[in-house]
């Protein structure tokens, strides 16, 4: 067992977003969460990084384990385009593999 989601519960004031989720994820697979705006998707996922507190129920990993999220919201600004963003990475990791093979 990864991480095991045992009885999870989390209200907003008079609204109940999770009550009494639970599941398990074994090594090996792959699991996803799906559901409307609005499900508790990513409130589950502040719960389980432990960024959000759960009102009851319990988080449960593995011994040495990491679990990584990338939130929806960065809070990264720029005035570029996503294009032009793309473009700067992009002749950035060009500029730094030409040097590392021209100077080893």
């Amino acid at each position: 067992m990864i991480l095991a989601c045992n009885h999870i519960s989390k209200a907003f004031a008079d609204e109940t977003v999770l009550s009494d989720a639970v599941f398990h994820i074994n090594e090996g697979e792959r699991a996803a969460i799906v559901g409307i705006n609005g499900a508790g998707k990513t409130t589950l996922l502040r719960i389980i990084v432990g960024e959000l507190p759960a009102d009851s129920g319990e988080i449960v990993t593995a011994k040495g384990s990491t679990i990584g999220y990338l939130p929806q919201q960065q809070g990264y600004h720029s005035d570029k385009t996503i294009y032009e963003e793309l473009l700067a990475v992009k002749s950035h990791r060009f500029r730094k593999s030409f040097r590392y093979a021209k100077y080893g």
